[in-house]
Parts: C-alpha cells; sequence; structure tokens
C-alpha cells in the first residue's frame, strides 16, 4: 500500500505542480503568525507597512471538527498563502490518552484525516502543512521523547530510538492517508526545534528526517530567548540559526524558518532584526520563507515590542528581497543552482576576534570568478579585497581593516555567480 501511495503522489504532484507553493528562484517569503489579539494579519501588514506572504495558524486534533474553508478563505482572501500548524493534540488537554503517536499509527485519527484531506482537495487551493513540529523537543506529547525516547527494544528496528521512529511512522501515515485521497494542494514541511531536549546523540534533529519522498520543505524553529528565562543569554540570529542551516542545506529542499523571533531582554533587539535580515539575504540564501511569531506570550515576541524594534523592522522588510504575494514568484522544480550552489566553499577566520590581520580559508572546485567584500551591520560596505578569476586548489584570503574602521562586528562577503557564504568576524581596534 505504502509503494502505490508513493507512486500516486509523484503522478499527482506531476500532473498538478501548479497546486504547490512556489518556490522562489531568489527571495524569501514574508510570513508571520498574527493572532487576533493584535489585528491578525490586516493589522500586522497595517504595522509593518507591507503585505505578508504567508499567514500561519495552529490547528489541532478534532478541533476544528471540520476544515476552516472561511478562515482560509480569508487568508487567501487578504492576499497570503495559508501555513497551518497541525498539531496532533487537542489544546487544553496535552496528556490526554488518544493523543500519541502509536494512537496516529495504529489508525485511530484516520478518519478525522481522511476528512480534512478531501476538505483540502475540494478548497483546491495551495496550502502549506507543518505536521507535528518541534519532535526532538520534550513539550509536546508527539515528541519523540515521550514516545519511546531512546529505547530500542519497544518498536521497530532494534538499533534505531524507538521515540524517532514512532514520530517517523506517524508522519508518513498521516502524508500517506493524504496521497491515498489524491491531495496534490498541500506542501508538507518537516520542522525540528534548534535545541535537542533532551541534548541527546539519539534525538538529533536529524534522525527524525522522514525520508525525502515526504518532505517538500525543511524547517526550523528558533528563539532568542536573552534574559527573559533563568539562566538565558543572548543569541543572536547567526548563532542561533546558522547551525541548522548549515546542516541541511545539503538536502536539495526549500528551507523555512517555521517560527522566530527576539526577546528585548537582554540586548539590542533593532540590532538582532538588522542582523538576521543581512544574513537572511546574504548568506542563508536557501531559506525561502521566514515566519515572524509575532504575539506577546513568554516575553513580548511582537515586532513594535518597542519603538527602535518596530523601526528596523520596517526597514528591513522593505527590500524587496523579501517577497510579500506568491503571485509575481517565478518556479523551478529542480532549482539547483539556489538550492545546491558549489564552485567554492570557506572556512572560518582565525584568528577571530582579532587585531591586526584575520585569515580566511578558500577552496575552489571549479574555475570561477570570487569576489570577497567586508560590510557592517548595517549592510554597508567597507572594502573589497578580492575580485578575480581562480582556478580549482585552496587558497588563503588575508584581510587588514583600514585604519579609519572602528572595532565591532564585520561580515566576511564571498561570493560567485548565484552562491553566496557569509562569516561573522570581530576586530579589536
Amino acid at each position: 500500500m505504502k509503494l502505490l501511495n508513493f507512486l500516486l503522489f509523484f503522478f499527482f504532484s506531476f500532473q498538478a505542480f501548479s497546486q504547490s507553493v512556489p518556490i522562489p528562484e531568489k527571495g524569501c517569503y514574508l510570513g508571520a503568525f498574527t493572532p487576533s489579539e493584535i489585528g491578525g494579519q490586516a493589522g500586522f501588514e497595517t504595522l509593518q507597512g507591507k503585505p505578508i506572504a504567508v499567514e500561519m495558524n495552529y490547528y489541532g486534533l478534532g478541533t476544528p471538527g471540520d476544515f476552516p474553508v472561511a478562515t482560509f478563505n480569508a487568508i487567501v482572501a487578504g492576499g497570503a498563502i495559508p501555513h497551518m500548524t497541525w498539531e496532533p493534540w487537542a489544546s487544553g488537554n496535552p496528556a490526554g490518552p488518544n493523543f500519541n503517536n502509536t494512537k496516529i499509527i495504529n489508525g485511530d485519527w484516520d478518519t478525522f484525516y481522511r476528512k480534512y484531506a478531501k476538505s483540502i482537495k475540494a478548497w483546491g487551493k495551495p496550502l502549506f502543512i507543518r505536521w507535528g513540529h518541534e519532535m526532538n523537543g520534550n513539550w509536546y506529547p508527539w515528541g519523540g521523547a515521550n514516545n519511546g525516547g531512546g529505547k530500542l527494544d519497544g518498536y521497530g528496528d532494534p538499533t534505531k530510538a524507538d521515540g524517532v521512529e514512532r514520530y517517523i511512522d506517524a508522519y508518513r501515515h498521516v502524508v500517506d492517508l493524504f496521497r491515498a485521497e489524491g491531495v496534490t494542494n498541500v506542501t508538507w514541511i518537516w520542522c525540528p526545534n534548534i535545541g535537542d531536549v533532551p541534548n541527546e546523540t539519539w534525538n538529533k534533529p536529524e534522525n527524525y528526517y522522514p525520508g525525502d519522498s515526504y518532505v517538500d520543505w525543511i524547517g526550523f524553529d528558533g528563539y532568542n530567548w536573552g534574559t527573559s528565562v533563568v539562566n538565558g543569554g543572548w543569541a543572536s540570529y547567526y548563532i542561533t540559526f546558522n547551525p541548522h542551516y548549515q546542516k541541511f542545506k545539503g538536502y536539495g529542499k526549500p528551507l523555512m524558518i517555521g517560527e522566530f523571533s527576539s526577546t528585548e531582554l537582554g540586548g539590542d533587539k533593532a540590532k538582532w532584526i538588522k542582523e538576521a535580515f543581512l544574513y537572511l539575504k546574504n548568506a542563508h540564501t536557501q531559506i525561502k520563507c521566514i515566519t515572524w511569531f509575532n504575539i506577546n506570550k513568554e516575553t513580548d515576541w511582537r515586532i513594535n515590542s518597542s519603538a527602535t524594534s518596530l523601526a528596523a523592522w520596517k526597514l528591513a522588510v522593505e527590500d524587496d528581497y523579501f517577497i510579500s504575494s506568491a503571485d509575481s514568484v517565478a518556479t523551478s522544480v529542480e532549482n539547483n543552482e539556489t538550492l545546491n550552489p558549489g564552485s567554492f566553499s570557506m572556512g572560518d577566520a582565525y584568528p577571530n576576534p582579532f587585531n591586526g590581520q584575520t585569515t580566511f580559508s578558500l577552496t575552489v572546485t571549479e574555475t570561477s570568478t570570487i569576489k570577497a567584500e567586508i560590510y557592517n551591520l548595517n549592510g554597508q560596505k567597507a572594502g573589497e579585497f578580492s575580485n578575480r578569476l581562480y582556478s580549482p586548489g585552496t587558497y588563503t584570503l588575508d584581510w587588514s581593516p583600514s585604519g579609519d574602521m572602528t572595532s565591532g562586528v564585520y561580515l566576511f562577503r564571498i561570493s560567485s555567480g548565484n552562491k553566496t557564504e557569509l562569516k561573522k568576524v570581530i576586530y579589536l581596534k
């Protein structure tokens, strides 16, 4: 049956690719979670002065019992693609006995999922579904830690963690149900958290990957909690997201930040926002959608948590790189130039922080014209020290700041064709 569903999936995907969410060849969808208490989609767009391309909402098992057509039509009417974060539990009842991956695998929820699949198929518009996100955390009943954890003797392959196996089988089961109903307008997002809880080898996010045939986009969720939590510390966008970006950029899938935001507590949120958008445009170019978590909840995650943060956000999203409508997006089924660039790679700077000079290693795999530049965190170019043709080989690039440059954080940007890499350096004058 699974083989049949697999073949049906590719048949329907080929016949109706236009029903999938288009992948931007260049740029990144601007998305947000905009609950009603802050004015919803319209209120958020008024606040930032620009439409959003993706609107995210949360839904559970059995609630609502029917696909909320009116809600999703309103999102589409507002010019956005709906992003349905589908949590396999019921709000307010996280520990209920009916909410675990075994129940889903055994088919206890098949009637519910098939009903939704039929309604979504009839609805017929492109839709993101992010099912069972943050599975490598222990705070949701579908997480691996709550479904057998790292035990090896209770389910499936005795060499693989039971909690991981149960999650993968539950995820695949839901996707297979949709395929069996001939649904072609869903784009499936697999989305771990940037922190592993528990932080053990069996619980690494890559272990939970359901396979290329079950995942359309790869997402990851992350927040800068600052000092809003006990023993917390300030974490830049780069520190928060770069490890996962580097881990998953080679999977050949468009990437998404499923949820992100920053607190005001413990640092400079406006600077955090500026740096995030600089990285998204110049270094993390395989990220094709971002979703800001715009709510005052555990801390004030909103873009208008302060006047300076709102000003930084509005300035950042003015850039046309951050797409406010899917209608203008050029698409490609195999966007190899963006998803699989490969003419060079660069190492980290050493020493870093530095005083007089720092050095980068550069490995070139095919003859390429490579440009090396330095930018400050405001996006202003501070220098260019290489722009020439390189033959395949290994090189070192040295940089010494000019005498009028001040101490601070700078971004070393190296580019060739469609590929760009960015490294952060700290100059101590």
